[in-house]
């Protein structure tokens, strides 16, 4: 990963953190259901957000690698393997979309 990607990916993790503190805050100041639900509706998309910036790069950099250079390595034969859940799980994160719960 180049070390832009890498540092914006940093910082949006640390946006999350920062957004999941807050939803935190408003569990303990008894705040209205809804809105903890809508804020934890964007701290999943914005978590589902960095899943997709690394699947993308994993795509472009360590996948391709492995299958151009023809490795055989346990990690690039089970990278189909992996991948599958991984895009799957991606799928249907999206699917679910705002409606969500």
């Amino acid at each position: 990963m180049e070390q832009s990607e890498k540092t914006a990916l940093i910082n949006r993790l640390k946006s999350v953190a920062g957004h999941v503190n807050g939803i935190a805050t408003m569990v303990e100041q008894d705040r209205y259901c809804v809105d903890l639900i809508k804020q934890i509706q964007a701290a999943q998309a914005a978590l589902s957000k960095a899943n997709q910036i690394i699947l993308d790069n994993h795509l472009r950099t360590c996948l391709t690698t492995a299958i151009r250079g023809g490795e055989t390595s346990w990690r690039a034969a089970s990278a189909s393997g992996r991948l599958g859940p991984a895009t799957m799980g991606q799928k249907r994160l999206s699917r679910r979309g705002p409606r969500g719960l």
